[in-house]
């Protein structure tokens, strides 16, 4: 490869701060009369923090300068964040025909935040560059209906959008980085019929350090 093209393997470490915004519906399963029930809506927020590896090749240091250049790389979350949600109302039994008024309790669990992405060189003295990413996440709830009932788990796909900042001195480099991702909508259904979504949407404020050889 000539010196602009030079290729480095970098890996390295990162810690997030993470919201996630879930703006989602619960549509109860239909009655034993066949009257469909109606569709209830909220709003769940979730906070936490989250670390994360990563691997990376940078092409085109010789031209944009040490650690700089076109990056495509591999981040893999290792944290979650979760949620607790308490309702009273009408709930489903696992027969169709059987509902009554209770108390719903359940908890929703997001991790293995994983992003495939690819960054432009840093410009300017600041080091800014942009990213852009295809990201997966795993759901997991837990729940006590009063009624033997249960969720389920699921995983949803998403694009990251974001910036930030990288320096690199002696191998060494640190990046800050801002993102959003705005995930496809999930759809469980309980053993009893209620179908549950949810369309999250995922801001994170990151910094990490790694090392390229």
């Amino acid at each position: 490869a000539t010196p602009s093209m030079a290729i480095s393997l970098g890996f390295g470490a990162s810690g997030s701060i993470v919201n996630v915004d879930a703006d989602g519906t619960e549509k109860l399963a239909k009655t034993g009369s066949g009257t469909a029930t109606a569709t209830k809506k909220g709003q769940e927020n979730l906070v936490g923090g989250m670390p994360s590896v990563y691997v990376q090749v940078t092409v085109g240091e010789g031209r944009f300068g040490e650690g700089n250049g076109f990056v495509l790389g591999y981040d893999m979350g290792l944290g979650e964040a979760s949620a607790k949600v308490v309702r009273s109302g009408q709930i489903n039994k696992l027969a169709p025909e059987a509902s009554e008024e209770g108390s719903f309790r359940g908890e929703a669990r997001v991790s293995n935040l994983n992003t495939i992405y690819f960054e432009t060189p840093g410009f300017t003295t600041a080091g800014l560059y942009a990213r852009i990413g295809w990201s997966e996440l795993d759901v997991e709830t837990s729940e006590d209906l009063l009624t033997d009932d249960t969720i389920g788990d699921g995983s949803m796909d998403g694009t990251t959008y974001g910036f930030g900042f990288k320096k690199s001195l002696s191998g060494f480099q640190v990046k800050t980085e801002f993102n959003c991702t705005d995930f496809d909508t999930l759809s469980l259904t309980s053993g009893s019929g209620t179908v549950y979504t949810a369309t999250p949407e995922v801001w994170a404020a990151k910094i990490g350090i790694g090392y390229n050889f």
